[in-house]
Order: structure tokens, then C-alpha cells, then sequence
């Protein structure tokens, strides 16, 4: 409990800073680049707080120069926090669009070029995917949990078949598949509990497609279980 609560008021604090630096500059700087430094600074902040130890490999594979869809499996929030620190890329996230609805924080997320989706809305879910397709042409990267939803922190979920709808809408798309093991036990799913806990992040070799390659539904399917299986045999190394 002590562990949480330290945890729980040195992220706010934390996040109450990182917004202002966000929100007051944000009237002069209007390049997404500022605000995705900060975002980067507040996740190593906020992974440093927990106390977890983080062990990152394979970021040699990244091509600074190239956008990726980066995909992810999906154990707890401290995924995001993991991600928007450690990769060397200026990415996006796709999130739900009531987090934009926070005073200051949800501006914060917008200038940093982020992405609310409403999946209730189809037609606003779409316009939101067409976006994220524009992201890549500019030389951006997305951040996506496939799975949908956060696992239990042992299994791998199925992917959902929207995880193919931006690709197709693009040209050419680099996967960048990432493996996240041991968040869930440093923060299990539906609770603020922290727990000391060894974390392991695994950056694979890049998947690339083209066009032709997603151009119908059964190729889209094909890719996906790819990359599904991808994910599946990485995260099975990790645990054992």
C-alpha cells in the first residue's frame, strides 16, 4: 500500500507539472514535436516512480527515419507510460475520446497530436482512423494494443480485425511488433496497486507491407495472424 500511494502522488504531482508545461507554452509552440518530448519525459517519470525495473531490448532494430504502426500486447497502464518513454520515434496514440474531456489534460493530448476515437460512433471512429492513416504519410508512428483490451498478463488475447483498417488505408506500413512482459504483475488490471516487479520490453524486427499485400479482407486476415503469431511466440520466450 505504501508503495501505491507514493506512486499514486509523485504521478500526480508529476502529471499536474508535465500539463502546465504543456498548456501554458502550448499558446506559442506549435510543433507536436515539444509536446511529444514532454509526453516521453512524463512516462519515464512515471515509470520511474513505481520502482520497476525496466529491461528494453532491441532498439537497435528501430529506423529513426521510418513511420510504424507499433503494435503491443496490452497488460496494464503502465504500457503506455513504457512506450511513450522508450521508443525513439514521435508516435501517436489512438485513445478514447472521454480522456480528452479533461480539463487541461485532454488539451495537452490534442497538441500532442493524439487521437480520440468514439467506437460507439462509427462514422467519428472512421474519421479517426482516416487520421491516424495521415500520421503515417507524415512521417509519424501510431501505438496500437491489438488485443483491444488488457490481458491478464499471461496470455496474449486474440487480435482484433480492426487493427488491419488503418493499414489499408495507407500505401506502405511498417509493423513494429513490441512485447511488454511483467506490467501486469507490477500493476494489476483494474486496480492503482504498484508492486515491485521486473519488466521486460522486447523490440522486434520491423514487418513491412504494401498495398498489394492488404488489398482484401483475406490478406488483411492473413497479416494479422502473422503478427498475432509473432507476438505470441516472443511473449512465450519471455515468460519461460
Amino acid at each position: 500500500m505504501i508503495r501505491s500511494f507514493i506512486w499514486f502522488i509523485l504521478s500526480l504531482i508529476w502529471t499536474i507539472i508535465m500539463t502546465a508545461l504543456s498548456v501554458f507554452p502550448g499558446f506559442f509552440i506549435k510543433r507536436t514535436e515539444y509536446f511529444h518530448n514532454l509526453a516521453r519525459i512524463w512516462g519515464r517519470g512515471v515509470c520511474l516512480f513505481s520502482g520497476a525495473e525496466i529491461t528494453v531490448t532491441g532498439l537497435e532494430k528501430i529506423d529513426k527515419n521510418k513511420s510504424y504502426i507499433v503494435i503491443s500486447n496490452h497488460q496494464s497502464a503502465f504500457d503506455i507510460y513504457i512506450l511513450a518513454g522508450i521508443l525513439p520515434l514521435e508516435v501517436r496514440f489512438i485513445s478514447k475520446d472521454l480522456y480528452f474531456r479533461i480539463p487541461f489534460f485532454g488539451w495537452a493530448m490534442k497538441k500532442a497530436g493524439y487521437i480520440a476515437i468514439n467506437r460507439k460512433n462509427p462514422r467519428q471512429a472512421y474519421r479517426a482512423l482516416q487520421t491516424a492513416a495521415r500520421v503515417l504519410t507524415e512521417k509519424k508512428s501510431l501505438i496500437i494494443f491489438p488485443e483491444g483490451t488488457r490481458s491478464d498478463g499471461e496470455h496474449i488475447l486474440p487480435f482484433k480485425p480492426g487493427t488491419m483498417k488503418i493499414a489499408f488505408m495507407g500505401q506502405n506500413v511498417n509493423f513494429l511488433p513490441v512485447i511488454i512482459s511483467g506490467a501486469g504483475r507490477l500493476n494489476p488490471r483494474g486496480t492503482l496497486r504498484i508492486n515491485k516487479s521486473k519488466v521486460t520490453v522486447k523490440i522486434c524486427n520491423a514487418v513491412h507491407y504494401n498495398s498489394e499485400m492488404l488489398n482484401s479482407r483475406e490478406k488483411q486476415i492473413s497479416a494479422l495472424q502473422q503478427l498475432e503469431k509473432i507476438i505470441n511466440v516472443e511473449f512465450s520466450g519471455l515468460q519461460s
